[in-house]
């Protein structure tokens, strides 16, 4: 169990991408691509949170029947959570390369209101 989920404020890829394209080729899926790529894309309002949002969570639904990789998709919180960083950043309001760009949270950190398993029974409870 590695995740919880899907929070607008930043992402990770599993290689390290030194430019600002992104890995691989340029048709690769928005899932390939580096932070810093999908950072420059919503700077420059080419691409909103709430699209990147819902790739990433259509991207979880695809494949994760198989990898397993989420706990906890919090997949309403989510948009909601992105539809406010793209009004600010229209509204000039943008925070810096995180702004808006998804994450998963570890199943080891506390989250209020979401289930917090650390990968065993023994935390089976809910978090208040």
């Amino acid at each position: 169990m590695a995740g919880t989920a899907v929070l607008p404020v930043a992402t990770a890829s599993c290689r390290r991408d030194r430019s600002d394209a992104p890995i691989s080729r340029p048709d690769a899926p928005l899932h390939y691509a580096s932070l810093a790529h999908v950072a420059k894309l919503i700077a420059a309002r080419e691409l909103t949170s709430p699209m990147l949002t819902r790739q990433m969570l259509d991207r979880i639904a695809a494949v994760d029947g198989t990898l397993e990789s989420y706990v906890t998709v919090m997949s309403d919180r989510a948009i909601a959570s992105a539809e406010r960083a793209d009004v600010e950043i229209r509204a000039g309001r943008y925070r810096g390369p995180l702004h808006g760009v998804p994450i998963a949270v570890k199943d080891l950190c506390n989250t209020r209101g979401v289930q917090t398993m650390a990968g065993t029974k023994v935390m089976d409870f809910r978090c208040r």
